[in-house]
């Protein structure tokens, strides 16, 4: 472990040369006070993720108004051999793993059948009912029209 190394001793003198105990800070930087702590005393394996520490590490600093890089580049120098180790085995069972081929395929080809499925279903039960119910058509040529009345030009004119 480097706990040495981290210089947190001096943000804690940075902390108490303005008077201000752990929960003021806390309630200033809504960092909560157990990482605040670990900062102070270096203890690095109580931190979280290297993300959220880094921007513990720049709200706490700037809150003192000291300059966050140096601290932030020796926390980096100090975590890097516990980020390899902490966290390589949670990122490799937590990597998604990618699916075979086949899966895909079978995925499309199963839409591609509903979707055939769903069009006969459509049409067996909604459309062929509604053309089986309408009157049948009746050819121009079956029906003879009856004979128009025949007007006498002798009667009245």
């Amino acid at each position: 472990m480097k706990q040495a190394k981290f210089p947190g001793e001096l943000i804690r003198l940075g902390r108490e040369a303005a008077g201000m105990s752990l929960l003021e800070v806390h309630d200033h930087v809504h960092v909560p006070v157990q990482y605040l702590r670990a900062i102070e005393e270096g203890r690095l394996d109580l931190l979280p993720i290297p993300t959220y520490t880094i921007g513990f590490l720049n709200s706490y600093c700037q809150f003192l108004g000291l300059d966050p890089e140096p601290f932030v580049d020796q926390y980096r120098a100090c975590a890097q051999p516990h980020a390899g180790n902490r966290f390589r085995s949670v990122s490799a069972s937590a990597a998604p793993r990618p699916r075979p081929r086949w899966v895909g395929d079978l995925i499309a080809w199963s839409a591609v059948c509903a979707f055939l499925l769903l069009g006969w279903f459509t049409y067996s039960v909604v459309v062929r009912p509604v053309a089986q119910n309408k009157p049948a058509r009746v050819d121009a040529g079956t029906l003879e029209a009856p004979k128009p009345p025949q007007l006498h030009m002798d009667e009245g004119f």
